[in-house]
């Protein structure tokens, strides 16, 4: 009997050393490499331009921006972060370049209620917003 538990463990530990979890599976794996998943993004942008922002969001998956920040220039755009830390801090950036322009005080008042952070409200303001064009970068 001590060699047949001596043996389950061994093979538990065995599988818990390969990385492997045999009590559990695992339907979405999730994203370790944030850089190269947003850059996959924005190499096939083709898919998302002239598109609502609900198609990209959707193909995000389990990557669901963290921060966001409203950008004016000539026209608006948006930077997404991906991490909670502070939103200066280095990290890898979603730029989106919208098609028309909108009225930001909405989303001027949630950056300021919801400090900076990708809630509901940001999502459903952005949801039906047309790309014009995508750009990743590290700021």
């Amino acid at each position: 009997m001590k060699i047949i538990i001596l043996f389950l463990f061994m093979n538990i530990f065995f599988v818990k050393a390969q990385g492997l979890n045999v009590f559990t599976t695992c339907t979405k794996r999730p994203i370790t490499d944030t850089v190269s998943y947003l850059k996959k993004i924005e190499i096939n942008k083709e898919k998302y331009i002239g598109k609502p922002f609900s198609n990209l969001l959707n193909d995000l998956g389990l990557l669901k921006p963290k921060i966001t920040r409203i950008v004016f220039d000539k026209k608006i755009n948006t930077i997404f972060k991906f991490s909670e830390r502070d939103f200066y801090n280095k990290q890898v950036i979603l730029i989106i370049f919208w098609e028309q322009n909108f009225l930001p005080m909405p989303i001027k008042h949630f950056e300021k209620v919801n400090n900076f952070r990708f809630t509901t409200n940001e999502k459903n303001f952005y949801i039906d917003k047309t790309i014009k064009d995508i750009i990743v970068c590290s700021n």
